[in-house]
C-alpha cells in the first residue's frame, strides 16, 4: 500500500523505527520495528503492507488524499559546523548591524509560544523568496552567538534556531530549518543550516539525529 501523508504531517525510518511528526497538533509518534519501507525527510508517501498501522495512522488523521501533500524539502547532507570563528567585538558590530533591536522583535515573536505554534510559523515562512548566501549567514551567526548568553530559553534549541532564523530572513538570507530524531531513548532536536553548514550547534551533536522535517 501506498500510504500518503497528510499535509503538514512528516515522517521518517530511524533504522527499524518509524517517527512521524503531526506538525498540526505538535504530537510526535514512534512506531518501533514498523512494517514498512524505510522513508526519508523530505518523501511524502509511507510504503507498508501493514493494515493495522495503515488503519492507526487514519484513525489519527495522519493520512491524506494522493496529491494534497504539500512540497517536501531534504536538508543537504551536513559537511562542517560553523566552529568558533573570529571573534566579534559586541559594542561595535552588534549595535552597527542592528542585532539587539531584531532580537528583541523575534523574542517578541516567539517568546512562550507553545511548539505547534512554532511549526506553523516556520512552516508559513519557508516559502518566502531567499538567496544563498553562506558568508553572510556565517557572519551573522557569529553576530548571533555573540549575544546568545542574553537571549532567554538558550535551551530550548527550536525556539533559538527560529531566532536565528528571522535574523537571516531579514537579510533574505537562505536557510534551512531542521528539526532531527533518534529513538531509544526517544529526542528531538532542532537546528539551523546553510547550505551544509551547521550554523547554531556542532556538527557532532546533530550528527546523532535523523533528519525528520526540513524547512
Amino acid at each position: 500500500m501506498r500510504l500518503a501523508l497528510a499535509p503538514d504531517v512528516f515522517a521518517a525510518s530511524c533504522g527499524a523505527d518509524l517517527v512521524i511528526l503531526d506538525a498540526r497538533r505538535g504530537s510526535y509518534y514512534c512506531v518501533p520495528d514498523a512494517r514498512a519501507e524505510p522513508i526519508n525527510c523530505g518523501q511524502d508517501v509511507l510504503v507498508s503492507d501493514d493494515e493495522d498501522l495503515a488503519m492507526g495512522l487514519t484513525k489519527l488523521d495522519l493520512l491524506g488524499a494522493p496529491g494534497s501533500v504539500a512540497q517536501r524539502r531534504r536538508p543537504p547532507p551536513l559537511r562542517r559546523d560553523r566552529g568558533d570563528g573570529p571573534p566579534v567585538r559586541f559594542s561595535a558590530a552588534v549595535w552597527s548591524d542592528g542585532l539587539l533591536k531584531a532580537l528583541a522583535a523575534s523574542r517578541r515573536a516567539y517568546w512562550r509560544r507553545p511548539f505547534f505554534d512554532l511549526l506553523r510559523v516556520a512552516i508559513a515562512s519557508s516559502g518566502r523568496p531567499q538567496k544563498d548566501d553562506l558568508a553572510a549567514a556565517e557572519h551573522t551567526a557569529a553576530l548571533f552567538r555573540t549575544v546568545s548568553p542574553w537571549v532567554p530559553f538558550q535551551g530550548d534549541c527550536l525556539y533559538r534556531s527560529l531566532v536565528l532564523r528571522a535574523l537571516l530572513a531579514q537579510e533574505a538570507i537562505a536557510s534551512t530549518l531542521v528539526i532531527g530524531v533518534q529513538t531509544w531513548p526517544f529526542e528531538a532536536h532542532a537546528w539551523l543550516q546553510a547550505a551544509d553548514v551547521v550554523l547554531d550547534d556542532s556538527l557532532d551533536h546533530v550528527s546523532g539525529f535523523t533528519p525528520l522535517l526540513a524547512l
